[in-house]
């Protein structure tokens, strides 16, 4: 039962590539599929280089007797094989690999749907802070210049998003430097800044860096919340 089982998901189950070009199906909703007859079942499974049954080995020239041959390990029988293998092969394609696919013989074909992937749940306002939160208490704790970019956009993103408020701003003349001082009114800590003046390049690699992350945290699988215990 178990055999035919899987003989009739080989046939639901749409392959992941297309049969003629070898690309990806992930991303084709509609695409055609074909029902074909498998020849390899009925067709000559091994058996190559056997000797028949019945010829025995021929006498050596000088005499000796022949030599033995060393048993090789036992190959599957050809009805054996045939019986692992499928009646029916099921082959997906792309429309235009169709048309060129069609003119070899087949049993049927049909417009297959592919189901759409899972969506990833969108993250909650909190979420999003929370994360975002998480980022710049962990880039706050780096000396690393090249972090300043980050830095700077992501309290301006916390800011606008009222995670963070704008406490000042302070200016260092022997560096020649102005800091923006920015507090997290729920600890009452603060944050020094650099200001920067960034380019539109620089602004929108340092976006893509901090909206990866985010793209990260929101992938990764959320923890299932116990139900709330009732009151006593």
């Amino acid at each position: 039962m178990r055999y035919e089982e899987d003989k009739l998901l080989s046939i639901v189950k749409p392959g992941a590539v297309c049969a003629l070009c070898g690309q990806s199906l992930a991303d084709e909703p509609k695409h055609l599929s074909a029902l074909k007859k498998n020849h390899r079942k009925n067709g000559d499974a091994g058996g190559r280089g056997r000797r028949s049954a019945g010829v025995k080995d021929a006498p050596r020239e000088d005499g000796a007797a022949p030599a033995q041959s060393v048993p090789s390990p036992a190959a599957p029988k050809a009805d054996e094989t045939a019986q692992e293998e499928p009646d029916f092969i099921r082959t997906d394609y792309h429309r235009d690999c169709w048309k060129k696919a069609r003119e070899h013989d087949y049993l049927s074909f049909w417009l297959a749907r592919r189901p759409a992937p899972p969506e990833t749940p969108k993250m909650t306002r909190q979420e999003r802070n929370t994360a975002l939160l998480g980022l710049f208490s962990a880039i706050m704790n780096t000396s690393d210049p090249a972090d300043d970019p980050v830095r700077f956009i992501l309290s301006h993103l916390l800011m606008r998003y009222r995670v963070l408020r704008l406490a000042g701003s302070r200016r260092d003349e022997e560096a020649g430097r102005r800091w923006i001082v920015f507090e997290n009114p729920k600890t009452e800590e603060r944050h020094e800044i650099p200001d920067l003046r960034l380019s539109d390049e620089q602004a929108a690699q340092t976006l893509e860096r901090i909206n990866s992350y985010v793209e990260r945290v929101r992938a990764e699988p959320r923890p299932e919340t116990d139900a709330p215990s009732e009151a006593q």
